[in-house]
């Protein structure tokens, strides 16, 4: 029986049976080429996951050439990255800068990120604090690590939620897969809320970076809205996507500024704030 093999890319897991035919599809799935879950020609690929492999940490990305009937073996290649001491050359590297962040990502959500050490990052992590710093110069840059590979994640889950085929959906179905979505992407990154919301360290450059991601989001919602409602004035689809991505921005900020409970209250009043006030324009 053939010992399956693993690729371990940013967060995401790749396994494939030793006898596969090649490892040619690989790399097209991590940058999102091909969805997870789409099978076809991917040679036994398990895709547990309806969202696509990120190959992001802290704005890494691998640049990887599989070889067809190599057994799997790949060469890396990192651009530089502003920040990090030292960018991981091997695959056990990026692996080991997982778990930094992985425990970064559960402790700033336990104690916050002022109470939060790196020596305490490094124990949880199970590696030495040595290690630590061979990647990360200081605790910040840690934040700055959690806070990219958030708005990575949720930059390409946007995007991917809002093609043309989700501009077929009833509005309150599309409204409901959206904020579903978002709401299980942050659940699943306790963190979240430390890094942008209860932080007094997170910089201005986090800040900045959300609010990029917003504008890229009013962008997409315009061309998407478009897309379900064609005779739409377009200065008027741009205004409409602004005033939905701020909105629901400062209603999640409140949304998880409380417990869980209130999380999920508000998160309902968003989706029929959305729905009452895209209706007269989209349906």
């Amino acid at each position: 029986m053939a010992t399956a093999k693993l690729l371990r890319l940013g967060k995401a897991s790749i396994s494939t049976d030793a006898d596969s035919n090649s490892w040619d599809t690989c790399w097209a799935i991590a940058w999102g080429e091909i969805p997870l879950g789409s099978r076809g020609s991917c040679h036994g690929l398990a895709m547990p996951l309806n969202t696509r492999v990120h190959a992001h940490v802290y704005n890494i990305r691998v640049t990887a050439h599989v070889c067809q009937r190599s057994g799997g073996k790949m060469e890396e290649e990192f651009s530089k990255v502003e920040g990090m001491r030292r960018q991981p050359q091997q695959m056990r590297a990026i692996k080991r800068v997982n778990q930094i962040l992985d425990a970064a990502d559960g402790l700033f959500a336990e104690v916050g990120y002022e109470g939060a050490t790196t020596n305490a990052i490094a124990a949880r992590a199970g590696t030495s604090i040595g290690s630590l710093y061979r990647f990360f110069p200081d605790k910040e840059s840690i934040l700055k690590a959690l806070a990219t590979r958030y708005l990575e994640q949720m930059h390409e889950m946007f995007f991917q939620l809002h093609s043309p085929e989700m501009a077929t959906l009833p509005l309150e179905v599309y409204i409901d897969r959206v904020m579903d979505a978002f709401d299980e992407l942050i659940t699943a990154h306790p963190g979240y809320r430390a890094v942008f919301f209860k932080s007094r360290a997170a910089c201005q450059e986090v800040q900045d970076m959300d609010s990029d991601l917003c504008v890229q989001f009013a962008g997409k919602l315009a061309e998407f809205y478009q897309l379900k409602a064609p005779n739409l004035d377009p200065s008027t689809g741009e205004l409409i996507a602004l005033v939905v991505v701020e909105a629901v921005r400062n209603l999640r900020r409140l949304s998880l500024s409380r417990d869980d409970q209130f999380q999920q209250r508000v998160r309902q009043e968003i989706k029929k704030l959305l729905l009452a006030y895209l209706q007269p324009y989209l349906s």
